[in-house]
């Protein structure tokens, strides 16, 4: 579990997000990841090009599968990886779609002890658009790891 912010580059604004993550280690250095994240916040309300006073509430939710390269050292475990999903984006006025998502995820563990690990993470995310461009947004964060 991650909490942290989502920074876009449309909007230009922080929103607080979190993530649940959970990974299967295929290799020593090699990890398969399955991950959700949600992120709320007001943002500008634009008509015409002109950003009218009140601002609108916006939800982004993913779903991710991916793959993770980790250094597999004592205690500092860096990684970075790849993965792909689906975005769905919904703003307060009902506007509602579903598109796909790219994310390369960069970060760090650290080992607390054989079970428990802190890791902040930034996961560089391309996210397609209704117009079939990409916005490119940066989920910064950071959480506590368990194995079971």
């Amino acid at each position: 579990m991650s909490a942290g912010a989502l920074r876009s580059q449309d909007d230009d604004v922080n929103l607080p997000m979190a993530s649940l993550r959970t990974d299967w280690r295929l290799r020593r250095w090699l990890r398969s990841e399955l991950g959700a994240s949600y992120a709320i916040g007001s943002i500008d309300r634009l008509e015409n090009g002109i950003i009218l006073p009140d601002s609108r509430t916006l939800q982004l939710t993913t779903g991710t599968v991916g793959l993770r390269a980790e250094l597999p050292a004592r205690v500092f475990r860096p990684y970075v990886g790849i993965a792909a999903g689906l975005v769905f984006r919904s703003e307060e006025d009902g506007d509602q779609y579903v598109r796909t998502t790219t994310a390369f995820p960069a970060g760090v563990r650290i080992l607390l002890s054989d079970r428990v690990s802190l890791r902040g993470e930034a996961r560089f995310r391309f996210d397609q658009r209704r117009s079939g461009s990409e916005s490119v947004r940066v989920e910064q964060t950071g959480g506590l790891s368990v194995a079971f």
